[in-house]
């Protein structure tokens, strides 16, 4: 994507609320289904559930290439724990932030 990326690891709940906490007013957000609803007024892309890793998969290439059209300032996108297809899903985000990772703590 043309804005820069931030991949933020960790349980899925706890990275949600640092990118809220991060989250400027031109920001957008990369972020599993169940919560979209944390985000609401930015430019937003889904994953699919935090469990479906396959689904998260498919959609990853989608979701960074949708926010070439949006004129975000920043992307912030939660990211799968790398094991199995995940690993292949943060790899993919990794490399489109420049491995510029934040870990939720």
């Amino acid at each position: 994507p043309h804005a820069p990326v931030t991949v933020v690891t960790g349980e899925p709940e706890r990275s949600a609320r640092r990118i809220q906490g991060l989250l400027s007013d031109t920001a957008g957000v990369i972020c599993f289904d169940e919560y979209a609803g944390l985000f609401a007024g930015h430019p937003l892309e889904q994953l699919g559930p935090s469990t479906d890793v396959p689904e998260q998969a498919r959609r990853v290439f989608e979701a960074l290439r949708w926010f070439d059209g949006t004129g975000v300032s920043h992307i912030w996108a939660q990211c799968p724990a790398a094991a199995g297809i995940g690993l292949a899903v943060s790899n993919r985000l990794n490399k489109a932030a420049g491995f510029h990772i934040v870990r939720a703590e």
